[in-house]
């Protein structure tokens, strides 16, 4: 039994410090305290022995820079290169459109800290706390969340129209085309408050103004495009729906569909509509003519 203390000891040890997270080098410092400790107490010196060159032999790289960096950690990132999937065209140009904010620091493996403290605090607008206080609450005391998942599965139909007569669609949309030109903390204050009532109408406000064609439009559309859509986007004469995954060809549905089912409640019917079936999820209501903008968008790239 005096054999098999240091090694479960040092087992133990290993488990307590995953699970509390502890450094590698306090990991380290307890691993060989516990050693010691085994071996004043009465355990076997040659395993004790064994245990602490076990222990050094995976502490001693890993703790040293010099030795980590590129005898460990270069190989495995290589490794880890090889078996990462290639990038898509539309993955790649994902990665290339946007900037990087702070967020940057944070992959660095150092930030600076100060960068965050020195940026601004963001502020609501007189205009975006009004539509707070006012379509945004009122959005909230006309919804009915067991009547919409469970009774109708679609908004009412008076929900939709105050969203669309008051412009929740066009959050994003500048005001030039006719949108609220809000913020990105207004944006997230809408929908934080949606949200707390009712998931359904917070995703059903919050794709078109995130995943949905305008953003697309906004920094790849042609001036023609952006003219004729954005407008129609912001007040709701066309509702864009989302697919999530590569540009697929596609042909219109086969009837005109004037429904206005919630997002999660669309994707059966829409993938039972598109040649080829679509397998990822398909994220806002449906208007073939804004999807098939989302597509031309990427041929007037090429």
């Amino acid at each position: 039994m005096s054999i098999a203390i240091p090694f479960i000891a040092l087992l133990l040890v290993g488990a307590i410090a995953a699970y509390h997270r502890l450094r590698l080098p306090v990991w380290a410092a307890l691993s060989a305290t516990v050693l010691v400790a085994a071996w004043m107490l009465g355990a076997n010196g040659a395993a004790t022995l064994v245990a602490g060159l076990l222990l050094a032999l995976v502490a001693v790289p890993l703790l040293l820079p010099q030795i980590r960096l590129p005898f460990i950690t270069a190989p495995l990132l290589k490794f880890y290169t090889r078996i990462l999937p290639t990038l898509s065209e539309t993955e790649q140009v994902a990665l290339e459109a946007g900037t990087v904010g702070f967020e940057g620091e944070l992959f660095s493996g150092k930030p600076d800290w100060h960068v965050l403290l020195d940026q601004p605090r963001p502020m609501l607008t007189a205009q975006e706390q009004a539509f707070l206080d006012g379509p945004v609450e009122q959005l909230c005391r006309m919804t009915n969340d067991w009547e919409i998942t469970h009774v109708l599965a679609d908004l009412p139909p008076e929900m939709w129209e105050f969203i669309k007569t008051n412009r929740f669609f066009g959050m994003i949309v500048p005001k030039e085309y006719g949108g609220l030109g809000f913020s990105a903390l207004a944006n997230h204050k809408v929908i934080q408050k949606l949200s707390s009532i009712s998931s359904v109408v917070s995703s059903t406000v919050g794709v078109p103004n995130s995943l949905g064609p305008a953003e697309l439009l906004m920094h790849y559309g042609t001036q023609e495009q952006k003219d004729h859509y954005l407008p129609r986007l912001a007040n709701g004469r066309e509702v864009p729906w989302h697919q999530d995954g590569e540009y697929w060809p596609m042909r219109p549905l086969a009837k005109p569909s004037t429904s206005t089912r919630p997002p999660a409640l669309m994707q059966r019917r829409l993938c039972s509509k598109i040649s080829p079936p679509i397998t990822s999820k398909i994220t806002s209501a449906p208007r073939p003519s804004v999807s098939a903008l989302t597509r031309s968008l990427k041929l007037s790239r090429e």
